[in-house]
């Protein structure tokens, strides 16, 4: 009885909180976030939103027994976790680029997708890699401008299903650490990131290598390539 006799003291009190934190916290959103809250479609999500909360925590109220501290807690443990699920979904777009752009930085060879292209950061080393897949196989690659084509590395080649023994070096470079030797090959399809090729004249190491290299014969099939401040940002068409 007690509790009752509370609700009916303080019960008025605690809809204009209610109502109050309700608004405020609106308030609070659209200084924040004043972008998403002029859009009226998200704007009145939020506000469902929030009357959907207050009724669930005036349901919690009255199963609590009128007890108006139990409740106000309820109530405000309702509307962060509101809150936080409307900031991860209208936000869910931006927070993808924040993930890509933060992986792209620890681990450059994975890049990040830019309005300018896709972007890869220098190593620490000076050189760029670039996370290539090729049937389905994820291959490291250096970029290389002197390379005149696709090198796979031996090791590689046969990650990707090639018998190395069966096939036929036949095709020789000139290099700074001498002449090499190479097998000769047609990529069916190569992916870096959302940018894919397909029908690439590329050949494969007779001797081992470091790297794979990922060269003109790739990028001379982009819109454009450019090296700037430390970024490799590739072009698709």
């Amino acid at each position: 009885m007690d509790n009752l006799n509370l609700f009916k003291k303080w019960g008025w009190l605690v809809v204009v909180i209610l109502l109050l934190g309700s608004g405020t916290i609106l308030m609070c959103l659209n200084l924040v976030f004043p972008s998403v809250l002029s859009d009226d479609e998200k704007g009145v999500r939020l506000t469902y939103l929030l009357l959907l909360l207050l009724v669930v925590a005036s349901t919690l109220f009255l199963k609590q027994q009128f007890q108006l501290f139990k409740m106000l807690r309820h109530f405000f443990i309702w509307i962060s976790v509101g809150l936080l699920l409307f900031t991860a979904y209208t936000f869910r777009h931006d927070a993808r680029y924040v993930v890509s752009r933060l992986f792209g930085e620890l681990i450059p060879s994975l890049g990040t997708k830019t309005e300018q292209g896709l972007s890869f950061s220098v190593s620490k080393g000076g050189h760029f890699f670039v996370e290539g897949k090729i049937r389905k196989t994820s291959i490291r690659f250096l970029v290389d401008t002197g390379a005149s084509e696709v090198v796979l590395a031996p090791r590689d080649a046969e990650r990707i299903g090639y018998n190395i023994k069966s096939l036929d070096f036949n095709k020789s470079f000139s290099t700074a650490n001498g002449r090499i030797f190479a097998a000769p090959i047609t990529l069916d399809r190569i992916t870096v990131g959302n940018i894919t090729l397909e029908n690439v004249s590329a050949s494969i190491n007779k001797t081992d290598m470091r790297h794979s290299l990922l060269g003109m014969t790739f990028l001379k099939r982009l819109s454009s390539y450019e090296f700037v401040e430390g970024k490799l940002i590739l072009r698709p068409y």
